[in-house]
């Protein structure tokens, strides 16, 4: 596998201009809330205003508290009386847990609450995060529903999260039980409460076998007439892919590059697999697509599987491929220059592996699957 300097300094050149125009000529898709720091009550109060209308109907006012975190009261007036009646409150989770965030960011929700201390409603009303795998977002917050705020969720017991997606899934609980806790500290009789934020544990499995993969992947390269390599894709393909469904994506760098870096600890495994991609690239070369790669397996099977029982089976001719790879380059940069420009990852979702592991592409998403794997019935990989 030989190294192409030039294609990564012109990688690095991109990023570093994506990074500059996200910067200093605007942030494009970002969250509102930098750092923890409080929205400006200006602004707090056209937010919660309008979602106000939109989770209480009846409502013919939608004062602010006075409170730190604010919120807002949901009031509807006694017609010819000065009597007003509460419906219930709202709670933004940008305002009340700002430091909560999910894989690519905050994870931006308003929280009905009935006076009676029960929750109305959870609405999700922006996210950063991956479509492929959050499709079930808005079902999952609807599971709160009818539950007191003075429960403190657990994802798993009291809460199923979604399938493939732990990380936002975490983050979306960890966001609702942070906002009920502080808003319940705000009452009288719930003054003294204190609340804490979940704290992750570290998974050192998800360190040792990303490591383990790259070492033995290192290894099969020293010693090509072993199976090693295969039994390292089969690992990777259980592991990486249909368990963790976490590779080495364009939608990781991008996110880093706009600052949008998920948490450390809940995502250790991607960290992991990011550095051992680019320290073995400058060593090795590229031994993650080479070896590792989930995807890889899949396609490699394929061609092996037909040139076997089908006599008919073709490959398309070298100097065909050499032509055609130069349009693999083209897609590359323009998909990483766009997204960068633009200041959002999810252009970068157009890769193979990733819908494949997902398993909830669209069905334009399912097309391009299908066709990449029949052109790796002609053409390995």
């Amino acid at each position: 596998m030989k190294k192409n300097p030039i294609l990564i300094t012109a990688l690095f050149l991109i990023l570093i201009a994506g990074g500059f125009r996200y910067h200093f000529l605007g942030q494009g898709q970002t969250d509102t809330i930098n750092k923890g720091e409080l929205l400006p009550k200006d602004q707090a109060e056209k937010l919660q205003g309008e979602y106000c209308k939109k989770l209480f109907p009846q409502a013919d006012q939608c004062p602010l508290s006075d409170t730190t975190p604010v919120f807002s009261y949901a009031i509807k007036d006694q017609p010819k009386t000065e009597i007003h009646q509460t419906l219930g409150y709202i709670l933004l989770t940008e305002i009340f847990a700002p430091e909560v965030r999910g894989y690519a960011g905050m994870i931006k929700m308003a929280i009905a609450v009935d006076p009676n201390n029960t929750i109305r409603d959870i609405v999700i009303l922006a996210h950063s995060e991956t479509p492929l795998y959050t499709a079930g977002l808005d079902d999952m917050v609807k599971q709160f529903v009818s539950k007191g705020i003075a429960n403190k969720f657990r994802l798993g017991t009291d809460i199923d999260g979604i399938t493939r997606a732990t990380v936002t899934s975490e983050s979306v609980v960890d966001a609702v039980n942070q906002s009920l806790q502080k808003f319940l500290a705000l009452s009288p009789q719930d003054a003294n409460q204190e609340f804490e934020t979940k704290s992750a544990a570290l998974d050192i499995s998800q360190i040792m076998i990303p490591l383990l993969l790259f070492a033995f992947s290192i290894l099969s390269l020293y010693f090509p007439g072993t199976r090693l390599r295969w039994k390292i894709l089969l690992i990777s393909l259980i592991y990486l892919g249909l368990m963790q469904a976490t590779m080495f994506s364009l939608i990781h760098i991008v996110n880093i590059t706009l600052q949008k870096y998920p948490p450390l600890i809940t995502n250790i495994i991607t960290y992991a697999i990011i550095g051992l991609t680019l320290l073995s690239l400058v060593i090795w070369g590229n031994i993650y697509c080479g070896t590792i790669c989930p995807f890889a397996l899949v396609q490699e099977i394929l061609p092996l599987f037909l040139k076997k029982y089908s006599p008919a089976w073709t490959q398309i001719p070298n100097a065909l491929i050499k032509k055609a790879r130069v349009l693999k380059y083209i897609i590359l940069f323009s998909v990483l220059s766009s997204s960068l420009f633009w200041a959002n990852s999810h252009i970068a979702n157009v890769e193979a592996f990733v819908l494949f592991f997902s398993r909830n592409p669209t069905r334009i998403g399912w097309i391009f699957v299908v066709v990449v794997l029949l052109a790796s019935v002609f053409y390995q990989r």
